[in-house]
């Protein structure tokens, strides 16, 4: 339906050479002066002569278009059918092109704007591990966690020596003092490693800095999927770029016609005849009538 619409546009007679090629075409002494197109005339004029020159349908089932060119030369007329199958490609082929370079601009701008998100992100992570003095928090609190279990089985180790003590009757041994002040110690540190690891309210402790970031973490794995997907996208794209997706296919190519279709004698002499006979059949009918009201 595209190219119906252009074959009987204005467009195409500029594409085809304008009014120069419509008067090598139909604007010479081989045309009589009853059919001869006056290429001085305006461009409304020559595209109404245009389209009574050529006839284009569209099978709607099939979707094959069928154009007829008539010429006053058998070598004009398939010369020109041959540049409206040529001009048709060439639209076919823009608008073909123009879609292919479209879909291509819209993902280089999604991969554009995946890229730009991913490093706002990484930015952020960056900021987030210079303000907390820890590249990854979860390392961290693994570290934490371990060292937590190492006091817990030192002091543990400690009370099991000082129980031991207690019931050998051996108290107040020396360097029992020394083992109690070291498991007040040990219980400072691992007061102080849990409040790192789960202090409430306290924007330092690791679990605080777990949840932010991890969301960090999450926002750039969905973020780094985006950039894959766009990135894909765009060479699918990129490669789609030279295919050729439409085509339009001649079906059955101009041919120099044997002999002109245009005029018919017989039939045209024929046609002019009848209507002569009906218009003079009309008028004796009328002065018939006339005739017969005045006799009245």
């Amino acid at each position: 339906m595209i190219v119906l619409d252009y074959l009987k546009s204005r467009t195409v007679i500029s594409d085809i050479g304008g009014r120069d090629r419509l008067k090598g075409l139909y604007d010479h002494s081989d045309v009589d002066w009853l059919s001869r197109l006056d290429s001085s005339k305006d461009m409304e004029t020559l595209w109404g002569y245009w389209n009574s020159r050529i006839t284009a349908s569209v099978d709607t089932m099939s979707n094959i278009l069928t154009l007829r060119v008539r010429a006053y030369r058998p070598d004009d007329a398939v010369a020109l059918s041959q540049q409206l199958i040529a001009r048709s490609e060439e639209l076919i082929n823009r608008i073909s092109r123009r879609s292919r370079e479209d879909a291509l601009r819209r993902a280089s701008d999604e991969v554009v704007k995946s890229m730009r998100e991913l490093a706002e992100i990484r930015s952020q992570i960056l900021a987030f591990q210079q303000q907390t003095n820890s590249i990854d928090p979860l390392e961290t609190a693994k570290q934490l966690t371990a060292l937590v279990s190492s006091l817990t089985i030192q002091k543990i180790e400690i009370e099991s020596r000082l129980t031991a003590s207690e019931r050998a009757g051996t108290r107040d041994r020396p360097g029992e003092q020394y083992m109690r002040t070291q498991i007040g110690v040990i219980n400072r540190q691992i007061d102080e490693l849990n409040a790192k690891l789960t202090g409430k309210d306290s924007p330092t402790s690791i679990s605080t800095q777990l949840k932010d970031y991890e969301v960090l973490k999450l926002r750039q794995e969905f973020l780094e999927q985006i950039y894959t997907l766009a990135r894909s996208s765009f060479e699918e794209a990129r490669r789609q770029l030279d295919k050729q997706q439409l085509y339009l296919v001649v079906v059955v190519p101009p041919m120099l016609p044997d002999y002109p279709l245009y005029p018919r004698p017989l039939v045209d002499a024929g046609l002019i005849m009848l209507g002569c006979l009906v218009l003079w059949s009309i008028g004796a009918l009328l002065v018939a009538a006339v005739r017969d009201s005045a006799n009245y």
